[in-house]
This record gives C-alpha cells, structure tokens and sequence, in this order.
C-alpha cells in the first residue's frame, strides 16, 4: 500500500487551487534519480546520464527524438571488450593468438 502512495505522490502536484496537477516532467525525473540513489546508496556525480542510461528512447514523443540508453550502452560494451582483450592478454601470454 505504502508504494502506490509513494507512486501518487510522484506523479501528481497541485496546482495551486487545491487541484491536483502533473509534476512537470524534469521534476519528477530529479525524484525518480534521487530514488534510485538512495536504493543504490550512491549519489552520481552526472544525474543527467543515469537518467540517459535508464530512458529508452520511445519514451519521447515520435515526433521529437530525445536521448536514450543505446548510446551509453554501446560506450559500455565497448570498455567491456578492451577490458576483457587487456585480461586476456595480461593473463594468458602463453596462448598462440587468434
């Protein structure tokens, strides 16, 4: 029960005359990240992209393309494999190459 509070309380403001309103959009994003830190325990230094890295990007309107996940993932995979080729090589000096 107390997750669906919490989960209103994200998603809805007031406005001011006693109405409940939408949380502009980059307020409710700055909740959502400071949520994800505080079940992590770790505050990030670029917000911004702990946002980008969570956002897939269908979740901009089709006729505006905004930033999504798919470009941290590929720098991501890309340091994986350089550091799985630099173990590889670093460990295993006997093995014949290819």
């Amino acid at each position: 029960m107390g997750a669906k509070k919490n989960q209103i309380e994200l998603t809805e403001g007031h406005d001011g005359k006693g109405e409940k309103a939408p949380v502009p959009l980059q307020r409710k994003a700055e909740v959502e990240v400071r949520h994800v830190e505080e079940i992590l325990d770790y505050c990030f230094g670029e917000k911004r992209l702990l946002e980008e890295a969570l956002t897939h990007r269908s979740f901009y309107s089709p006729s505006k393309c905004g930033p999504g996940y798919k470009r941290l993932e590929f720098v991501g995979d890309s340091l994986l494999g350089c550091l799985m080729a630099r173990e590889v090589f670093s460990s295993h000096a006997d093995l014949p190459s290819g």
